[in-house]
């Protein structure tokens, strides 16, 4: 077993973490009667620091650094994980700079660090070799920086006559250059977001900045002839933007407006009649769900060129996701407005809509634009089918046995994330209630994903199956036209909750770990919202082990409150 000898001070380098006792007691058992150290270059400073009695820094800078490092240490050990290369730039210089007789460098998960017979095998004084394409990097911000000063000297001298001049430029300048360096000095290249997409993505925002087309200068108070509005996140999202492009094409009719949304948004609104929808291909897995593009960096300098030839004057961000703020800003728009989530740090020449917290997402967007203009007011949410289609879904319809005049129920009883989806047998059961309340005339068309066909399969194989219309895996618009046709609409927090809601088809929607407040259908008269109120609700909502928040939730509970909207739909219809 290889051993620093005499080693009577240790220092680790890491970005915190709940895992801090557990290392703690790893090198205490390697090297018995050593302090150690540890030093956090973000503000976690780990679940477990305060019960181990180590030292713990957090947020350090160089400077810092250099006055802990003092007389230097015996041993540092510095670390980095995939999942935080975030700030693994930041860890490698300043382990760079700290003095030790020892260092030793480890990537991978934190969890295989903590094996003794591991650490131990590390030779003390091994010294891990800083990858190539960081120095890169670090050399290519520095390059930036310096190119900056220039243009802000270059700006500073000429700006009287520049068109686009405003009193106190040179303090603005100089705040633009301080906080762009910086930014891209700690871009988060991560995992989901390959490092030389997220890095072109940063130069061409810098570009943007440095030949000074989108400093917010200038010309801000004119109406707005061409309008970007962006939002590229999930369905909706999506959904919750359109009555804010309605109230800024009543606003502003002479304005032509396009309406960045993914791919997947792209057939969701097809027929908009306020915009020009335009799809921005991203590879960023909080909005594509993992599915990369091929040949990605060529498709995006094309998608920024077009972005420079339509010569934006305002840009609109509700999302607040750091890629939707780099796209906010190669639009080049003088006018810039966005929702406020915490998630993005350089705001410069950005209008900023916070207290945003108990507000429906709707409200937000809405809000967003009032900013602008207070005459730009709350609409509600549309989508849009053609006749065409409509007639369409008449005919899949009537073909699967539906009659005119049947009472057609319509049910999704999937969800994207296992923890927002309630027991399909319990959907089952409600609906069979329904049908015994209806009577004659009752037929039930279940949608479901191609991943969730088992779902749409078990009401087939139910009682229900002989009043059961499948429609398993069909595209969005072939569905958008069928949910249009019914009378209710039973679903979890998903993506066809909010399109039966914009139909103002009367609406179930079953919450759980969602945030009620923000997704739930404003009005209550018309829907229902069924949820089980539990301690640990709105959560991340991606993996729970006992999910008591749906599985607390009852038949008898949500039939309660949907019997006396379903006794006027009986009535009425």
């Amino acid at each position: 077993m290889k051993h620093l000898s005499g080693c009577r001070d240790i220092t680790v380098l890491s970005y915190g973490g709940g895992d801090t006792g557990q290392l703690c007691s790893v090198l205490a058992a390697e090297y018995p009667g050593a302090r150690v150290r540890f030093l956090f270059v973000t503000h976690n400073a780990g679940d477990g620091a305060s019960e181990t009695g180590v030292i713990a820094y957090s947020a350090l800078s160089l400077a810092k650094i250099r006055e802990l490092s003092g007389d230097g240490t015996d041993l540092l050990v510095f670390l980095h994980d995939d999942n935080y290369i975030k700030s693994f730039i930041r860890v490698v210089l300043l382990a760079v700079f700290f003095k030790a007789r020892g260092k030793v460098r480890y990537k991978g998960g934190f969890r295989r660090f903590y094996s003794p017979d591991f650490l131990a095998g590390f030779s003390a004084k091994a010294w891990g070799m800083i990858p190539f394409g960081l120095v890169v990097t670090y050399l290519i911000v520095t390059l930036l920086g310096l190119v900056m000063l220039a243009k802000f000297s270059y700006v500073t001298l000429l700006m009287p006559f520049r068109r686009y001049c405003f009193k106190d430029v040179f303090r603005d300048q100089k705040e633009f250059i301080t906080k762009a360096v910086r930014h891209v000095a700690r871009s988060p290249f991560t995992r989901a977001e390959p490092f030389s997409y997220r890095l072109l993505l940063d130069l061409l925002v810098v570009r943007e900045f440095l030949f000074g087309v989108s400093l917010g200068m200038g010309e801000k108070e004119r109406t707005p002839r061409r309008i970007a509005f962006i939002r590229l996140d999930h369905l909706g999202d999506v959904i919750n933007s359109t009555g804010a492009l309605a109230s800024l094409k009543a606003r502003y009719p002479e304005a032509e407006i396009t309406f960045f949304v993914g791919p997947w948004g792209r057939d969701l609104v097809s027929g908009c009649p306020y915009a020009e929808v335009r799809v921005f291909e991203t590879n960023n897995t909080t909005f594509n769900r993992g599915k990369k593009i091929d040949g990605y960096v060529p498709k995006l300098i094309r998608q920024y060129l077009w972005m420079k030839r339509q010569r934006f004057d305002l840009a609109i961000d509700p999302a607040g996701w750091p890629e939707t703020y780099r796209l906010m800003y190669l639009t080049g728009a003088a006018r810039k407005l966005a929702n406020d989530y915490g998630r993005w740090d350089f705001h410069y020449g950005v209008t900023l809509n916070g207290g945003l917290d108990g507000k429906a997402e709707a409200e937000r967007v809405s809000g967003l634009l009032s900013l602008m203009d207070p005459a730009l007011s709350y609409r509600e949410n549309e989508l849009w089918i053609s006749p065409a289609e409509k007639e369409d879904a008449k005919v899949y319809l009537k073909t699967a046995g539906y009659k005119d005049g049947d009472f057609l129920l319509a049910v999704h009883p999937g969800a994207k994330w296992p923890p927002r989806r309630w027991d399909v047998q319990r959907f089952i059961e409600l609906s069979k209630r329904v049908k015994d309340r209806v009577g004659p005339g009752f037929r039930v068309i279940v949608f479901a994903d191609k991943d969730e066909t088992e779902l749409a399969d078990a009401f087939m194989c139910s009682e229900m199956g002989p009043f059961v219309i499948t429609a398993a895996g069909l595209k969005i618009r072939a569905m958008m036209a069928l949910l249009s046709c019914a009378e209710l609409f039973f679903a979890n927090d998903s993506g066809p909750m909010h399109m039966a809601v914009s139909f103002g088809v009367p609406t179930v929607a079953v919450f759980g770990p969602g945030e009620v407040s923000r997704w739930a259908p404003a009005d209550r008269a018309k829907h229902l919202v069924a949820r089980k109120a539990v301690h640990c609700s709105p959560c991340p909502q991606i993996h729970c082990d006992d999910n008591i928040c749906m599985t607390g939730l009852t038949v008898d509970n949500v039939w309660e409150g949907l019997l006396p909207s379903l006794e006027r739909l009986i009535g009425g219809q």
